[in-house]
């Protein structure tokens, strides 16, 4: 548990500021959607998540590792405690320490993407020049999603990434990126009856502090993001459906549509939505 969020935020900041000229580098991971790609930040993240934007041998992720290590080491606010290479995940993980705070703040060097797809665009954000997008976070999100079946963050953040995603996804285009992006680099396939199994996984850890959530009851939360997960296995399984469109503004549309009454959408979440969670994020983001 964190004792001065604040403090880790600061240190965000220098350390990605001291990394922003290493031009190869891309923020991704949670802390790049809570704090630069969603509307709000919707949840504590901790780690800096850096991705090299091309698959590359352990040779060339070892100079960017040498680059950041020398950043880090000419400033003088910066001081690393630790240094890890884990080659089977290949990842070089730093734990370092900025002046003024003992938060540990951990940044991690990854080089298992074989590139970016479809979006090739950056999104913007003063934290970083270049932040990754809605569309490729959403494939990075689906793989931690598979790789990692004992916590509720890459549910948690796939639920906003999917809510305020603007267009439609195209699920041959979805699933053949997630191949493309992923396969050649890890050797593992990540095809949609993986992800429906890794949907189904029943122990997720509630191991996240939400954000700006209006104080909701965190049952009413949780509610949520199992509803959106049916939904997402339920749009996966249908070989009949070719563009998946979990937004908001669809989500509220199809809920009207099952009444037997007419309503307005304005109606519908301030009396008719009993999950007052839902009622609110949908009402902000629209």
């Amino acid at each position: 548990m964190r004792n001065d969020w604040e403090a880790v935020y600061r240190g965000q900041e220098l350390i990605l500021n001291v990394c922003k000229e290493i031009e190869p580098l891309i923020f991704a991971g949670g802390t790049a959607i809570h704090r630069c790609v969603l509307s709000k930040e919707r949840r504590e993240s901790e780690d800096i998540d850096l991705f090299i934007d091309h698959l590359c041998g352990v040779s060339e992720s070892n100079r960017y590792a040498i680059e950041m290590r020398k950043a880090f080491t000419a400033h003088k606010q910066i001081n690393i405690i630790n240094y890890d290479f884990r080659p089977e995940e290949k990842s070089h993980r730093f734990a370092c320490i900025v002046e003024g705070s003992d938060e540990v703040i951990k940044v991690e060097l990854l080089d298992f993407t074989g590139g970016r797809f479809t979006d090739e665009s950056f999104t913007q954000s003063p934290l970083f020049p270049r932040v990754e997008n809605s569309y490729n976070l959403i494939l990075y999100k689906l793989k931690a999603l598979s790789d990692r079946t004992d916590t509720i963050k890459d549910l948690y953040d796939l639920y906003f990434l999917f809510r305020e995603h603007k267009t439609p996804i195209d699920m041959r285009t979805l699933f053949f990126d997630l191949d493309m992006k992923f396969k050649a680099a890890t050797g593992y396939s990540y095809g949609a009856s993986e992800i429906i199994k890794a949907l189904g996984a029943k122990h997720r850890q509630w191991d996240i502090i939400p954000k700006n959530v209006f104080n909701t009851n965190p049952e009413l939360i949780s509610n949520a993001i199992f509803d959106f997960r049916d939904e997402l296995v339920d749009a996966i399984a249908d070989p009949y459906i070719e563009q998946i469109d979990l937004s908001h503004k669809q989500h509220i549309k199809n809920k009207i549509e099952a009444l037997d009454f007419d309503t307005t959408v304005e109606e519908y979440l301030n009396i008719i939505e009993a999950n007052s969670f839902i009622a609110a994020v949908t009402k902000e983001y629209l």
